[in-house]
């Protein structure tokens, strides 16, 4: 389902400050019977579900980089930490669709606006534009603060905006798990 609650704290929080959030699995790929840390890590019998492999499999992190990885694994690092840390970000459920692919961007005041970064002009009008590989079945969502400002059909969302606030972008296929449907990237 889609994760609602959370979506509201991470909105809360974005009103005060920059705040990346990041897609995770608590994956222990383990079910039983008397599994019981306190008298010893799987005691008894378990199953292996889900498996590590379909838990790792279920979702992605794609990272928009300011240049390919290269030969160098430090400064590889360096470039994709400082991605993560300023937004630079989505999160896919390739268990819903495989391979996802988002272009997220805005242009204000002569210049563009890449995912992740600030732009502080809140009477400029910003245009904000959203592509993804998916050429039908679902829709585009553009928020501001968490509340809906658009929606549009797959595969582009164009809108321009006014003042300032957080602004994230929802992918939903039509035929998406969950009630409310799972968003597929966001």
């Amino acid at each position: 389902d889609r994760p609602d609650a959370t979506f509201a704290r991470w909105d809360a929080l974005t009103l005060r400050r920059p705040v990346v959030s990041l897609i995770g699995a608590d994956a222990h790929a383990r079910a039983g019977w008397m599994d019981d840390d306190v008298d010893g890590y799987r005691r008894s019998w378990f199953l292996r579900i889900p498996s590590y492999d379909a838990s790792f499999r279920t979702f992605a992190m794609r990272v928009m980089l300011q240049r390919p990885l290269g030969t160098d694994a430090a400064a590889d690092a360096a470039q994709v930490i400082h991605a993560l840390r300023s937004g630079a970000v989505y999160s896919a459920i390739d268990a819903v669709a495989s391979p996802a692919s988002l272009e997220f961007s805005a242009t204000g005041e002569g210049r563009t606006i890449a995912q992740g970064e600030v732009f502080n002009e809140p009477a400029a009008t910003i245009a904000f534009t959203a592509r993804t590989n998916a050429q039908t079945g679902g829709v585009i969502v553009l928020r501001k603060d968490g509340r809906i400002l658009m929606q549009n059909p797959l595969p582009t969302l164009n809108y321009e905006s006014t003042g300032e606030g957080t602004y994230r972008v929802e992918v939903y296929l039509a035929d998406a798990p969950g009630d409310p449907p799972v968003p597929w990237i966001v």
